[in-house]
């Protein structure tokens, strides 16, 4: 079952609204349809005023009005007559959370620093009802996020808010897809299975992630939670094909 939202901006300076979904069940599939109550867009615009009449016991005049006043088809300017409400009438209590209050931080390296939100079912349970996750990543800057993988399957869609950097991704069989620079509202996509890293250009960048599961599982391929700390000192030698005092430097690096 859908939901009606309505959005209202009261203050002196833009507000960015990022609307994400899934089109595949579309009227045109890979396409998102709307569905509008009023405006030129609306419903009520494409029955006659007949219909409108005895369906709302309105007159003629008044059916008109209901249907037709609103001519704007999506974004409306509001006058001064109209005192939109500034508070909410309802509790927002599990549908509504500030990533800002989930914030931590976690060190890549010497040099790296990433600060963290991570909103899942298991801290909001509603996401298992729409079977999507969510996250805010701040990399200061020229710090790299450590390369990701998905181990659940789930696609991954990224919406860069402030700064830039650059992004690679790497595809099955160790094909590289992607090696591109990013910037403040473009959005890249990590499809599942591929590996992805993220390195901050000389302000920083701050991104915004949707995953298609409310439980997202990744694996790391550096760091302490990597899969190459726990493999032997013998077994990266012979994976590698390199010498023992290499493979002590490597197992160094990834301790730190």
């Amino acid at each position: 079952m859908g939901a009606i939202s309505w959005w209202f901006n009261g203050g002196d300076s833009d507000t960015t609204i990022i609307f994400l979904g899934e089109s595949s069940q579309s009227y045109n599939p890979g396409q998102f349809g709307y569905f509008f109550l009023a405006g030129s867009l609306g419903a009520l615009a494409g029955f006659s005023t007949e219909f409108t009449s005895k369906i709302y016991r309105l007159n003629g005049s008044d059916s008109k009005k209901l249907a037709n006043n609103q001519t704007n088809a999506l974004l409306v300017k509001i006058g001064e007559e109209i005192n939109m409400p500034r508070q909410s009438n309802c509790d927002t209590k599990g549908y509504v959370c500030d990533l800002d209050d989930l914030i931590s931080s976690s060190v890549n390296g010497p040099t790296s620093r990433v600060n963290r939100a991570e909103l899942t079912a298991k801290n909001f349970p509603f996401l298992d009802k729409i079977g999507l996750s969510a996250s805010l990543v701040r990399l200061e800057p020229n710090s790299v996020l450590d390369p990701y993988y998905s181990t659940d399957g789930s696609h991954q869609i990224i919406y860069v808010t402030k700064g830039s950097g650059r992004i690679q991704i790497v595809g099955l069989n160790g094909t590289q897809v992607l090696d591109v620079g990013v910037q403040e509202d473009q959005v890249f996509v990590v499809p599942k299975f591929f590996a992805a890293a993220q390195l901050a250009g000389e302000h920083g960048m701050e991104y915004f992630c949707v995953s298609t599961s409310p439980r997202p599982v990744l694996g790391q391929l550096a760091g302490n939670q990597s899969a190459w700390r726990a493999l032997s000192s013998p077994v990266l030698q012979a994976t590698l094909n390199v010498s023992p005092k290499f493979v002590k430097l490597f197992k160094s690096k990834i301790d730190l």
